[in-house]
């Protein structure tokens, strides 16, 4: 295994600097509609566009690392979850660097979202099974793999008028606090 110093620290601070960013964001480019989702909302700002892009382009470098080096290893998960993390990680720069505007852009930048909620739902899965896990670090897998089945019925079949948005964000922080507890619990 290899092991790099302080690496599951990347775990408390990407999701920081994340939260700092999307509240810059929100200022350059105030949230216009309550049924908008993250990426049509940035699509429509260039400034906003090119500073989430290049954010969270260098920050998944340490965060995928992490996962890879130190949560993946440490935990025992399958070996299989590296291609997931891979696949995941191109869905990832797919959806951060192709604008959510109709046609054939929208088509590539939904593709690449669902890669990534894939990854990181499987992630969520393969914590919740690993008995080298702690209760506490069970439960918040478990309870982010719920959270995100929730979200993603809801998604399809529109149960409830909810605002994406918050909805989108709103998962984002409950896996970065998944990952948290697994780290530190």
């Amino acid at each position: 295994m290899i092991t790099i110093p302080y690496i599951k620290y990347v775990s408390i601070i990407v999701p920081i600097v994340v939260i700092l960013v999307a509240l810059l964001a929100n200022r350059l480019g105030p949230i216009n509609s309550t049924f908008e989702t993250i990426s049509k909302h940035v699509s429509r700002h260039n400034k906003l566009f090119y500073l989430l892009a290049i954010t969270i382009t260098i920050l998944s470098i340490p965060y995928y690392v992490y996962i890879a080096v130190w949560l993946i290893p440490f935990y025992n998960i399958s070996t299989f979850m590296y291609l997931i993390m891979i696949v995941s990680y191109f869905g990832l720069l797919l959806t951060v660097w192709v604008p959510a505007i109709p046609g054939r852009r929208y088509v590539i930048h939904t593709t690449g979202a669902v890669l990534v909620a894939v990854g990181m739902l499987s992630l969520g899965v393969g914590l919740s099974m690993t008995e080298a896990l702690g209760y506490a670090g069970r439960l918040a897998s478990f309870v982010f793999v719920i959270f995100s089945l929730f979200l993603a019925i809801n998604a399809l079949f529109n149960l409830k008028k909810i605002n994406m948005l918050y909805s989108e964000a709103l998962f984002i922080v409950v896996f970065y606090l998944m990952t948290i507890i697994v780290t530190f619990c």
